[in-house]
């Protein structure tokens, strides 16, 4: 039979019920339970802990925040599309942000932009904001700073940011890559459907390296679907294949491996084959997938500088992180 909970004056547990079952002053609570240990002995924070864990203790986020004037936590509207590389991106930013004491909230609707969606993200008041600057116009930046939050804008698809972050700059590397290799006749795939934007802005970019290094680049519009790469596939068989394809991601580059072994084309024997992302699967798949991808660890450490700067009163800008080649057997 569980016991009572021995101090608790109320159905939800308070600091003067652990400073009480501790033996402490509720200002040392305060110290543990806001990070500051070090203003208490080690043997006061150990007593804290446990009574914090006998009674289930939690402190009042919205209580705090009146009392310290700020919420201490950093708003992000989803990045869309999602994928393992985003997950990255949000799990190395929140560590981040925690080593500065902050905490990092993801909104979970991509769909919310413009004024309307500064209105709901500006309800959370959190500390700062980081948004893809096509989802915030200077309406909503405005709105956001009148309500206290700090706006750090992400500048993609050529839209002006105070952190750049380039879309294609993995399409434009692997165009280098490839041509740097000796290949001289380019394939690029573009998804149909959700990512088609995307895809035909990575193209271009890609075209652009190719251009300028003299080399053709031809274009394929593809769903993720391993029956219609299978037909992309078959139309190179009649017409002539390139010497290596860009597949926009490494997702649509394994089901084009595939669909090159159901052709009996070797990878990359008869056709070289780069991706982008670094996902897990491009090292594990065979052949094992060379990829471009930009650092989630280096963007992560561009937005929680900027959070910073921006929380200071700084003006800035900060340049888009490099994108990298992971070599592997593929290309």
């Amino acid at each position: 039979m569980e016991r009572d909970l021995p101090v608790a004056t109320s159905d939800r547990p308070t600091s003067s019920d652990v400073a009480r079952l501790a033996g402490v002053s509720r200002a040392s609570v305060s110290y543990v339970v806001n990070g500051r240990s070090d203003q208490v002995s080690t043997e006061t924070r150990d007593r804290i802990l446990a009574a914090i864990d006998e009674i289930g203790y939690a402190p009042n986020a919205a209580a705090r925040s009146l009392r310290a004037g700020r919420s201490g936590t950093v708003l992000l509207p989803m990045l869309a599309p999602t994928s393992s590389a985003t997950d990255a991106l949000t799990e190395s930013l929140a560590a981040k942000l925690r080593q500065m004491g902050l905490s990092l909230l993801v909104h979970c609707d991509p769909s919310a932009r413009g004024l309307a969606g500064a209105r709901v993200w500006a309800e959370f008041r959190p500390d700062a904001i980081i948004v893809e600057a096509s989802r915030c116009d200077d309406r909503a930046v405005q709105l956001l700073e009148r309500a206290g939050t700090a706006v750090v804008t992400i500048g993609t698809s050529g839209q002006k940011g105070d952190v750049a972050f380039s879309d294609v700059a993995v399409a434009a590397e692997a165009a280098r890559y490839l041509v740097e290799r000796g290949h001289r006749r380019l394939a690029c795939l573009i998804p149909t459907g959700a990512l088609h934007g995307l895809g035909q802005r990575r193209f271009a970019a890609f075209a652009d390296v190719a251009r300028t290094k003299g080399v053709t680049a031809e274009p394929f519009e593809c769903a993720y679907d391993a029956d219609e790469m299978r037909t992309v596939v078959g139309g190179w068989r009649d017409g002539g294949v390139p010497d290596a394809v860009y597949g926009y991601n490494d997702d649509f580059a394994v089901i084009l491996i595939q669909a090159l072994n159901a052709h009996a084309l070797r990878v990359p024997g008869d056709i070289a084959v780069i991706g982008s992302g670094d996902f897990q699967i491009s090292r594990h798949f065979t052949p094992r997938i060379t990829s471009t991808y930009t650092s989630h660890e280096e963007v992560a450490e561009s937005l929680a500088t900027a959070v910073q700067r921006t929380l200071a009163g700084e003006v800035f800008s900060i340049d888009p992180t490099p994108a990298h080649v992971a070599v592997r057997e593929s290309a």
